[in-house]
């Protein structure tokens, strides 16, 4: 990986898909201390500033930036496909893989062929399919859906893949505050355009790549405010059933990991991107010592069966 105008060089596509999972597993403090030592600032790093805010204010927000808000739903969410492509790509979602300039964001990911600074501009300032067509971009757009129900699944991978929020047990037992970790987990279906490693895409040529992502947040949630807050620490451990060819469409392998994360106020975590999700149990905790010197836990755990 070489790093030039603070954008990240990959010669191909398997060493950037590699990257991205390596670096997407390290735990927040090697994760800052590689961005300090590699003197590159991610899509995640600028994420994290604001994030990390007890309070946000909308307005704060950078037009584009690493942190928007969903237009339907109105909750706040990292600008990418996922927690791992965010950590290799620039504030504004770019990267360089085998001489082309990608840009990944939350709803798409865009290619144009070359590096130069016109390549660059025509890709950031493209916002039409004609001037995609116009300028030689070619896009693929990310399959997202506001809600399911717990066990809802569609056949029609184009439309619709899945989203959850829960919220744990409340540790504070206070009348007016309560203390409480939110879990949301999101799949994405996406595709990477001129990947020529990728899988063969589903029929319709729609998705080949699923991708899997847990927000973890502590609130301390009053009458009149909602506070973000930095628990003593953060466990989340998840066992999922993925499909892999050449096993049949209903037929995975079965997938456990585990994260502990201490001294941040929000997890991001990329825990599969691959093959399609077909069933999954995830536990998130957040553990807290301020309530008379005792560990309490506040726990929730995300289920879909086959």
């Amino acid at each position: 990986m070489e790093i030039k105008e603070g954008i990240a060089i990959f010669s191909d596509m398997e060493t950037f898909l590699s990257a991205s999972e390596k670096i997407g597993a390290l735990n927040s403090k090697d994760y800052d201390r590689w961005s300090k030592d590699n003197k590159f600032f991610s899509r995640y790093t600028e994420y994290q500033g604001e994030i990390e805010k007890k309070t946000l204010s909308e307005s704060d927000l950078r037009p584009g930036g690493s942190l928007i808000k969903d237009e339907e739903g109105g909750y706040l969410h990292l600008n990418s496909v996922n927690s791992n492509y965010a950590r290799i790509t620039n504030k504004d979602g770019l990267v360089i893989v085998g001489g082309s300039t990608y840009q990944f964001t939350y709803k798409e990911i865009k290619k144009i062929d070359g590096t130069s600074q016109s390549a660059i501009a025509s890709l950031l300032n493209s916002k039409t399919k004609a001037e995609y067509e116009a300028n030689g971009i070619t896009a693929s757009e990310v399959k997202i859906v506001s809600t399911t129900a717990p066990n809802a699944r569609t056949s029609d991978e184009s439309v619709v893949i899945e989203r959850k929020t829960q919220q744990g047990n409340d540790i504070g037992g206070d009348l007016f505050w309560k203390w409480y970790v939110e879990a949301t987990l999101e799949i994405r279906g996406y595709s990477i355009p001129g990947c020529a490693i990728c899988p063969t895409p589903t029929p319709g040529g729609y998705i080949y790549r699923y991708t899997a992502v847990v927000d973890l947040v502590y609130f301390a949630n009053g009458l009149l405010q909602k506070d973000k807050e930095i628990p003593e620490r953060y466990e989340l451990a998840w066992s999922f059933v993925r499909h892999r060819p050449p096993l049949v469409e209903n037929q995975g392998e079965t997938i456990t990991g585990s994260y502990i994360e201490s001294g941040i106020r929000t997890i991001s975590k990329t825990i599969s991107d691959g093959g399609k999700i077909l069933s999954y149990d995830i536990e998130a905790k957040a553990l807290d010592d301020r309530f008379n010197g005792t560990l309490k836990t506040s726990s929730t755990r995300l289920i879909r069966t086959q």
